[in-house]
């Protein structure tokens, strides 16, 4: 539960997944633009890394520590429902374990939930964090994106507000998901001769690479953000 452990966790899976989409987008050295496969794993390497920026961002280190809380907060119901899932899905399978067997592992799953909120909520309270500060539990993707993701003005650069990143990442998230809309509006089109007379047209459809170099810079240059944020708050304690 310690700081370092969630924030190494995210900034774990962002570079776990710059490798993989850096060997599809490159194959033999030659680059491959996908239609679709690379964007879930840009959207996951900005949501790590975002995520990883969030959390050691403030100055403060108690509103650090309450960060870090409120996100194991929110892997311990996420645990706990995605066990609840798994004693119906074993409870649905023919043959499946009896209900002796599904309870004792209800028990199990409740067991360790109320160890881990317990341990939550005595670090928050050793620390003089109120619960209700905790328990709403870690900010949704798209507020964290939109708060860190940021350029301040400065000689050499422009602004650039939370709303871009927002923006992108909701690119992304639409591009993951099946959608012909998103697809059409996010690709390039190309008219194709043997319109129909009810003004049908053929039209092929190719990845933008408009949409996917944003992506990638806004996931990199985050990404090396947290990097950099990291090796500073390493020189100062993560916790107080």
């Amino acid at each position: 539960m310690h700081s370092s452990h969630v924030v190494t966790a995210a900034l774990t899976m962002a570079t776990d997944n710059i490798r993989a989409v850096g060997e599809m987008l490159r194959p033999a050295d030659q680059l491959q633009v996908p239609l679709y496969a690379h964007y879930p794993v840009l959207r996951s390497i900005l949501e790590a890394a975002a995520l990883a920026k969030w959390l050691l961002v403030p100055e403060d280190p108690t509103e650090r520590i309450s960060r870090a809380l409120r996100t194991r907060y929110s892997d311990a119901m996420e645990d706990a429902a995605l066990k609840k899932e798994e004693r119906a899905l074993l409870a649905a399978i023919d043959n499946g374990p009896d209900a002796d067997a599904i309870a004792a592992g209800e028990e199990r799953a409740e067991a360790r939930l109320a160890r881990d909120v317990a341990k939550v909520r005595s670090i928050a309270a050793s620390q003089g964090i109120p619960w209700t500060r905790i328990k709403p539990g870690r900010a949704p993707w798209i507020h964290i994106i939109r708060a860190v993701c940021t350029i301040d003005e400065a000689p050499g650069f422009v602004r650039v507000p939370g709303n871009y990143a927002a923006h992108l990442w909701k690119v992304m998230s639409g591009l993951s998901h099946p959608s012909l809309s998103r697809a059409a509006n996010h690709s390039d089109m190309t008219p194709l001769p043997g319109s129909s007379p009810d003004g049908t047209f053929h039209a092929q459809l190719t990845p933008s690479f408009r949409w996917t170099s944003e992506a990638i810079t806004l996931a990199w240059n985050t990404s090396n953000e947290v990097v950099q944020l990291l090796h500073h708050r390493q020189r100062l304690p993560l916790e107080r």
